[in-house]
């Protein structure tokens, strides 16, 4: 392929399976090997990515369940909860090989070692690996960088194993810096908002019609909130919702409107809000999106779940919230500490009751007598004479 491009020498990028395949070249082909990137690669399928008792069993649900995205545990846990994206998967599955073939493939992998070539391997080589990976054991890439002559690895946050999962700008970048020697250029389409991800779900076993037309009513007004509180819909996944905000005090009470919302129409919610970089344009992707579903997942119902960061902007605003300690989300190197919002409780004295007017005493029996004379038409001439009044 490459003397019919007419290339001479190439960079080549090996991710997972690919990363042995690229390793292979590089010690047979030095003089045409520029560069080697190699991704959540490894040397040795049996030690690093699965032991035969595992690949057994994995082999059986391939060749049973192949086309149904049940594959998707071993692969990216992290976007099991995910109804858009394990549909994709499955959809992914079918299309691209037949259960037979899938299985065949993972026999194929399954004799996978190159061990012995590393030390021949002459290429500038850069290895990336996520730190918890669920695919292939990161100490993969740690044996790689020792037998793999001045070979640099870098670990990033993330367990998700495909290499268009996660965090693909971190990828990109660290790639495109070893292989042009700058660091990618920013992109200057970016701006601070904060993202809201509105979680809805039955708890009441209402049966598919009734929750259908109870998640479609609430959608209607989940659109109709988000943009009376100043924010914009940036998309859906099935019943996931996100939309984007100018500052993190109106994603809060955006998401307090749509928690009292949804009790209303009978569905349970749970809310994340986090505060980050996001392109302008197109629905919301990247780091900021995934924290922000991440807390909508880790939310129980009626739980709307933010960052320490959008509660350190919100100071002044009269939002009030309780600390929630930390939780470990995928790609982040540290813990997140999170906050709960509550109910806004606002600082003005409550009005006190006016003083209701005393009840009338009861009437005299002269006044009586007035009232009765007055009811008959007679004048007040009239009553004065007839009462002796003078």
């Amino acid at each position: 392929v490459m003397d019919a491009a007419g290339s001479g020498r190439a960079a080549l990028l090996g991710a997972s399976e690919g990363a042995p395949m690229a390793m292979l070249f590089a010690a047979t082909y030095p003089e045409r090997t520029r560069a080697l990137a190699l991704y959540g690669g490894y040397a040795h399928f049996h030690r690093w990515v699965m032991p035969p008792e595992r690949l057994d069993a994995f082999i059986a649900t391939t060749e049973t369940a192949w086309g149904t995205g049940a594959t998707l545990p071993h692969f990216a846990p992290g976007r099991v909860e995910d109804s858009h994206f394990a549909a994709w998967w499955s959809r992914f599955e079918r299309l691209s090989a037949s259960p037979t073939a899938a299985a065949a493939l993972a026999r194929m992998n399954a004799g996978i070692d190159v061990r012995g070539i590393l030390s021949a391997i002459s290429a500038p080589t850069l290895l990336i690996h996520r730190r918890n990976d669920a695919r292939v054991d990161p100490d993969a890439s740690r044996f790689l960088a020792r037998k793999i002559p001045n070979a640099r690895l870098v670990e990033i946050p993330g367990r998700d194993h495909p290499v268009w999962t996660g965090d693909v700008d971190r990828v990109a970048d660290l790639i495109e810096e070893f292989l042009t020697g700058e660091p990618a250029v920013a992109d200057s389409e970016r701006v601070l908002a904060a993202l809201l991800v509105t979680r809805i779900y039955d708890t009441a076993r209402l049966g598919d019609r009734m929750w259908s037309e109870r998640s479609q009513r609430f959608q209607e007004t989940w659109r109709l909130l988000v943009g009376r509180h100043g924010g914009r819909v940036a998309g859906t996944h099935g019943e996931l919702m996100i939309s984007r905000f100018d500052g993190p005090a109106r994603a809060i009470r955006c998401a307090a409107a749509l928690r009292e919302a949804a009790q209303e129409i009978g569905v349970a919610s749970a809310q994340g809000v986090h505060v980050g970089e996001i392109e302008m344009r197109g629905p919301p992707v990247g780091l900021t999106a995934r924290v922000t579903i991440q807390l909508a997942a880790h939310a129980s119902r009626g739980e709307i779940l933010a960052s320490r960061l959008v509660s350190d902007l919100a100071t002044g605003s009269g939002l009030h919230f309780i600390d929630g300690g930390r939780i470990a989300l995928d790609e982040l190197d540290e813990p997140l500490a999170f906050v709960l919002a509550t109910s806004e409780q606002h600082l003005e004295p409550a009005c006190r009751s006016k003083p209701r007017p005393a009840e009338p005493a009861a009437l005299t029996a002269r006044e009586s007598e007035v009232v009765s004379l007055i009811a008959d038409g007679k004048s007040n001439a009239a009553i004065a004479a007839e009462l002796s009044l003078s």
